[in-house]
């Protein structure tokens, strides 16, 4: 008989994360800035979500993120 393994795969989301926060969002394909973007992430961290002011809100996987900088 094999013994049963608990695997706990789930972390923790930060709180900020989870409500969600205002960043900057670059994107290289063409070159454009969004200011002041609301970003969140769902409970288990597997997307992220976000939205800028006068435009429809967008989600991918967290796993097609490639880069993430400290704004300067």
């Amino acid at each position: 008989m094999s013994k049963a393994y608990n695997f706990d795969w789930q972390i923790e989301v930060p709180t900020r994360l989870l409500k969600g926060d205002y960043f900057d969002r670059w994107d290289e394909e063409n070159g454009s800035l969004e200011q002041n973007c609301l970003f969140r992430v769902d409970s288990y961290g597997f997307f992220i979500y976000w939205q800028s002011e006068g435009r429809d809100g967008q989600v991918i996987e967290l796993s097609q993120v490639s880069d993430i900088r400290p704004g300067k």
